[in-house]
């Protein structure tokens, strides 16, 4: 016999994985401060590439101005300008995805302790239902399960 209530939480669990789950459960694997670090230094990867490439385009348009900057002995005064601006800004984009990492850990958390929460009602709802196989006296499995968790499921 298919029980009703089962298939809506499970139905309603597999949408949640399929969705936001993916990216939630996988968060929620790590603690904030290690998640908000390997956000950071994913970042800090991306940019350095990206600022290099876009610094050598740059470089490569203004060449001749590079070349007169050499011969002026007024490189040194540009290379301290280009370093200046990639540490400033690594630091700003640090800061801003930590912000949003953390804000996107703060968020998942309680959609993954609701998930954690309906699959530890579904396990209860096998767990009655099997006991009630095997003990058909037992009270209904509805009202068991609803006596148990107090009929409660969240929604993500």
């Amino acid at each position: 016999m298919v029980n009703e209530e089962k298939v809506k939480l499970m139905t309603k669990m597999a949408i949640y994985e399929s969705g936001k789950g993916k990216m939630d459960l996988e968060i929620s694997h790590f603690h904030i401060n290690e998640y908000m670090k390997m956000e950071v230094v994913k970042s800090v990867i991306v940019n350095t590439i990206v600022y290099c490439a876009a610094l050598g385009f740059i470089l490569l348009l203004m060449m001749d101005k590079v070349i007169e900057a050499v011969n002026n002995h007024q490189f040194r005064k540009y290379m301290l300008l280009f370093v200046v601006a990639y540490l400033l800004f690594i630091f700003l984009e640090g800061m801003i995805v930590r912000g949003r990492a953390k804000q996107r850990y703060l968020d998942a958390r309680p959609r993954v302790r609701a998930y954690k929460k309906n699959l530890a009602k579904l396990h209860f709802m096998y767990e009655l239902e099997e006991e009630n196989i095997t003990n058909p006296k037992e009270e209904k499995l509805e009202d068991r399960i609803e006596e148990e968790l107090d009929g409660e499921t969240i929604d993500f």
